[in-house]
């Protein structure tokens, strides 16, 4: 643990497992005050590599969700004409 970035993060008062202190090792400088921002903002002395990974990955949001649809037939086609004829029929 001679990287700086974990003696840095030992000096702030945090505590590092292994796997954690791995993955800080490998942050570059951007990555690094990024986690360093997110780990005040949750105010955890702990520092596990899921904690590390929760605050590097961005949020995802789901913006619309598409549905698959089934395979329309023959009979589907001629069915949806046929309701669009029927309903344009009664505008004559």
């Amino acid at each position: 643990m001679n990287h700086p970035h974990v003696k840095n993060l030992i000096n702030l008062g945090f505590l590092l497992d292994q796997d954690a202190a791995n993955i800080v090792e490998k942050l570059n400088e951007e990555e690094y005050q990024k986690l360093i921002e997110g780990l005040l903002k949750e105010n955890k002395l702990m520092i596990s590599s899921s904690l590390i990974k929760n605050i590097l990955t961005p949020e995802v949001r789901i913006l619309k969700e598409f549905r698959v649809r089934k395979l329309f037939t023959i009979q589907d086609y001629v069915k949806i004409l046929n309701d669009r004829y029927n309903f344009l029929q009664k505008f004559q």
